[in-house]
This record gives C-alpha cells, sequence and structure tokens, in this order.
C-alpha cells in the first residue's frame, strides 16, 4: 500500500518512482523508462485511489518481438518496494493496419443504408 501524508493545503501527498525494463528473448535490456508521481489528492480522489490505484504509467517503444518487462515501483515516503515480471509479445504490424487505423471512419459514399424491415 502506498502511503499518504496529509498536508497543511488539506491534500493526501504521496511521492512514487516508477520504473520498466524490456528485456528481449535473448541480450541485454533494449529499454528502459522511469519516473516519479508526486500526487496530491483531494478527499474525493484519494477515497478513488484507495479503492483502485494509483496510475505510474511507462512508455517503451519496442519493436516487434517477444519481451519480458519488468515493472518496479518505490514508495518515496515509506520506501517500501515493488516489483512484478510480466511476458508480452508486440506484434508485427500489416501493412493494412499501417494505412487504416482502427479509429478511421469509412468513407460516406462507400456506405449503404441498413436493410428496411417494413
Amino acid at each position: 500500500m502506498i502511503a499518504f501524508s496529509k498536508k497543511e493545503d488539506g491534500l493526501e501527498h504521496a511521492e512514487v518512482s516508477c520504473i520498466a525494463w524490456a528485456f528481449p528473448v535473448k541480450g541485454k535490456p533494449i529499454g528502459s523508462g522511469g519516473g516519479t508521481v508526486n500526487a496530491k489528492l483531494d478527499a474525493e480522489t484519494f477515497k478513488k485511489v484507495m479503492q483502485s490505484a494509483l496510475p505510474c504509467s511507462q512508455s517503451l517503444d519496442l519493436v516487434p518481438g517477444n519481451y519480458m518487462l519488468r515493472l518496479g515501483v518505490i514508495d518515496q515516503l515509506s520506501k517500501h518496494i515493488g516489483a512484478l515480471t510480466a511476458w508480452v509479445t508486440v506484434p508485427e504490424q500489416t501493412e493494412a493496419a499501417v494505412q487504416a487505423p482502427a479509429n478511421q471512419t469509412e468513407p460516406a459514399e462507400n456506405k449503404k443504408d441498413p436493410p428496411n424491415p417494413m
């Protein structure tokens, strides 16, 4: 659990450092990213965080392949440390995916009205 400290401003404060490493199946680590979250939460947000999680996102640029991810977290107030290992696969991008992203809609002239049931 993350240690929070209520300060004079009435907010709950926490400081959490996160880091992520990506290891290919063979070879040395090819990516790492890290950062620190300095949280200052009002009562409502604090309650939500205590029921779920404090976001700590990291981004790594990886080429297609299989990787072991190692994620680490340090609570800077309590000095507690946590880590997680997970296997992920970054798929090859197909030519169709590169040309037509999933959020792109079909042009109006190519759309057809649905059949009328009456």
